[in-house]
């Protein structure tokens, strides 16, 4: 689905483009991908079974389900009890193994960071927008976890646009 940051940044988060993530290899720290049917819903089956990792100049690659889960509590016999956990929720990695994002850059105040293209596509298209109009939604989750409201003051004030586009154009070209 093609959205536009100008448009739609009020009911879109930042895991809506969780689909394919590129992120830098933790062996050769070139360019890799994290291949994702993207955010999790329910199912957790299936991404036990097709979230993987590749890097195609070390050859490194890695499944999901071949990652030992996390000890979350241990039940009243003393058995642990496992579970799989996101890691770095809207931060600058990936949420299923933890490696940090290929497009991610320093930026003022912070870094910028997208998933993938399209995802730094959005935030260029919503930066550069001179007036963001907030849709009016029925789910106020979606509304205030959307990337409109969440991304920071310094990122969004119209007195720093113009290094910020500068900013994503250096990420566009890597």
């Amino acid at each position: 689905m093609v959205r536009d940051g100008a448009l739609h940044a009020y009911i879109t988060r930042h895991k809506d483009f969780l689909g394919d993530a590129l992120v830098e290899c933790p062996q050769c720290s070139k360019k890799a991908w994290v291949k994702t049917p993207g955010y999790p819903q329910e199912d957790w089956e299936v991404y036990e079974d097709t979230v993987s990792f590749s890097c195609f100049h070390c050859g490194k690659a890695q499944r999901l389900k071949d990652i030992t889960k996390t000890t979350i509590m241990y039940n009243s016999h003393g058995k642990a009890i496992t579970s799989r956990v996101l890691r770095g929720g809207n931060s600058m990695t990936d949420p299923f193994f933890g490696y940090r994002l290929w497009l991610n850059i320093e930026c003022l105040e912070g870094n910028i960071w997208a998933y993938n293209p399209e995802h730094l596509r959005f935030l260029q298209q919503f930066i550069a927008a001179t007036h963001r109009k907030r849709q009016v939604t029925q789910d106020d989750d979606v509304f205030n976890n959307s990337i409109g409201s969440r991304l920071p003051r310094w990122m969004t004030a119209a007195k720093n646009r113009g290094h910020v586009l500068k900013c994503i154009a250096r990420l566009m070209d890597r």
